[in-house]
């Protein structure tokens, strides 16, 4: 009787380097992957696979309570992509695994247009943008945000005195326009 084919770490990560991060990977897969780059802290290797196999499972929501470690999502026909079992192997066991470049994630920015305070909380959405996977970068990016946060305050700053000079209050009908009180 033949038992189920043994997945080798060392080949997932050729797979991975060899096709990319967009690949598809089984569970069994991904427990080699992880427990490749993991250190195994004196246990045996099929120990420390079915440490991490419980682990990606509650990661995923599969089985039991939800684990403390990062969630990772699992496709429907029981597969993970390659790059969230990347990002997730590099949170779990601290090896940044320097040779694989998985893509970053897609962030939603979005814009709170209030012309009221009824309408405060309502977001526009106003575009979609990568985030990096690189430490370095997403400092970069912190910083070009905070640059274009403080230019939006002066804007906003610059209006208000503007409508502060010309004598407009800050009601508007329901149109959004302003409407400009009597002397």
């Amino acid at each position: 009787m033949a038992g189920k084919e043994k997945v080798g770490g060392e080949n997932v990560h050729a797979r991975l380097l060899s096709e990319g991060s967009d690949c598809l990977l089984t569970r069994a897969e991904a427990v080699a992957f992880v427990a490749f780059h993991s250190k195994p802290l004196g246990r045996d290797a099929r120990q420390l696979k079915k440490h991490i196999g419980n682990q990606l499972d509650r990661a995923a929501g599969f089985r039991g309570p939800k684990s403390r470690l990062p969630p990772i999502d699992r496709q429907p026909n029981n597969q993970f992509f390659g790059a969230d079992i990347i990002r997730w192997a590099r949170q779990v066991t601290g090896n940044p695994i320097d040779d694989l470049k998985t893509p970053g994630r897609t962030v939603e920015l979005s814009s709170h247009l209030v012309r009221s305070p009824s309408e405060l909380g309502t977001g526009v959405s106003i575009r979609t943008e990568k985030s990096p996977d690189d430490l370095e970068a997403c400092h970069k990016l912190i910083r070009k945000l905070y640059d274009q946060i403080y230019a939006l305050e002066r804007t906003v700053q610059q209006y208000q005195d503007l409508i502060a000079r010309r004598g407009l209050n800050a009601e508007h009908d329901e149109f959004g326009r302003f409407i400009r009180k009597g002397k």
